[in-house]
């Protein structure tokens, strides 16, 4: 469920970009942010009149799932979104991937024990392959408010795969999505109006590019949350370190950006750390059983 996920935000960065046409990257964010609290809170609906039997109850995370979407993860995916018009696509993603090391050593900190040698190990493995991602293969280059942009969405993307896992264990997932959408649509909003920059999208090939894109996000977010209840943060991190190739990949395809050698190493270190870090996982959830 993680990888589906990973191939999925893997890929929107690129297709955004691509396709997006005349919408600007902040309509794009607010609409899409909209539609898929809708489609989270349909779906949420739609599975609790199928399951039979008591659900869980969500009241007293309600309030924190729109928080944790309105000051994490829609503030990270501005900048995110923001760090295109300095970087590559592939090359943000990239650069946002030093997310999983903060996780691995946040996780275990805030629960006072200390990341296991082997998620280390895995870890630092990774960080070398996305080290080498980092050199310019196109001719977008390197450019620090890009850079600054993407580490800073890493920052706050790592707070919300933290802050999600604990909210988790005592929410529906689909609820949860929708609070998290909810938040993140109040701030990118907020974010609009106050610099007058929102407007309103009249084209229905707009609102067809924003429904598609919030049906990936919505898809990729289920699937996420499906392997993040079964892994943690930890593990579930270090398998979507293979999203940076599924980016340089879908860059390469749908915009043109192009790899050097010393990329493709990193890509083949980043490849084998997420196939060692799926085996351990699935190792110990045969274990668990």
């Amino acid at each position: 469920m993680v990888l589906l996920s990973t191939v999925i935000y893997g890929i929107t960065p690129a297709i955004v970009t691509a396709s997006r046409g005349d919408v600007p990257v902040l309509d794009m964010i607010v609409y899409r942010s909209a539609v898929a609290a809708l489609l989270f809170a349909v779906l949420d609906r739609l599975r609790r009149s199928r399951r039979a039997g008591p659900s869980r109850a969500a009241g007293p995370s309600r309030h924190r799932g729109i928080l944790l979407g309105a000051v994490l993860w829609g503030p990270q995916v501005l900048l995110f979104y923001g760090s295109f018009a300095f970087i590559d696509t592939s090359l943000a993603v990239a650069i946002s991937f030093v997310y999983p090391s903060l996780v691995l050593l946040a996780g275990p900190l805030a629960a006072r024990r200390r990341p296991s040698p082997l998620d280390l190990t895995l870890s630092l493995l990774a960080l070398i392959g996305i080290a080498a991602l980092l050199l310019p293969g196109g001719a977008g280059g390197v450019h620090v408010v890009g850079v600054c942009l993407a580490l800073l969405a890493a920052v706050g993307y790592a707070g919300y795969v933290l802050g999600a896992d604990r909210l988790l264990q005592g929410a529906r997932p689909f609820e949860l999505g929708a609070q998290i959408s909810f938040g993140a649509l109040l701030w990118t909003a907020g974010v609009g109006l106050a610099l007058q920059r929102l407007s309103v999208l009249g084209d229905p090939r707009d609102w067809l590019l924003v429904g598609a894109n919030a049906v990936l996000m919505v898809a990729a977010t289920s699937c996420y949350y499906g392997g993040l209840t079964r892994l943690g943060s930890g593990r579930a991190s270090l398998l979507d370190s293979l999203q940076p190739v599924v980016a340089l990949a879908a860059g390469s395809i749908l915009l043109g950006e192009s790899m050097v050698v010393t990329q493709v190493l990193g890509v083949a270190l980043v490849v084998a750390s997420v196939a060692a870090s799926s085996v351990v996982a699935r190792r110990n959830a045969e274990a668990r059983r």
